[in-house]
């Protein structure tokens, strides 16, 4: 089981949900979701090339996410009631291929 971080913010804040991983190393995967999402808001894989954020399949999150390039944590910013709901970040160590679980549930008041 997973604990999950409860965050409370404001409209129109930023907030910042953090990986936890002080530096990202060559072979880790990295990929947020939100409220269980198949597909990611932003993901991580250096290996690969990518470093992106997703702007979600409503668009809610459009111009809004800031990701970390060291650290893989993400920054939501101006952010709406909408925007409420459960954070997860996967992160994969490509070394171990195993995957650490972190969940944030934000609430926007």
């Amino acid at each position: 089981g997973t604990a999950v971080k409860s965050v409370s913010v404001l409209v129109g804040d930023s907030v910042t949900l953090h990986s936890g991983v002080s530096e990202l190393q060559r072979d880790d995967v990295i990929r947020w979701r939100f409220e269980h999402q198949n597909t990611p808001v932003a993901e991580i894989n250096r290996k690969a090339g990518i470093f992106n954020t997703f702007d979600g399949p409503d668009g809610r999150f459009r111009h809004r996410l800031q990701l970390e390039y060291w650290t893989g944590s993400l920054t939501i910013r101006n952010i709406l009631t909408k925007h409420s709901g459960l954070y997860e970040i996967g992160i994969r160590s490509g070394s171990s291929s195993y995957t650490t679980h972190k969940s944030f549930n934000v609430t926007v008041s």
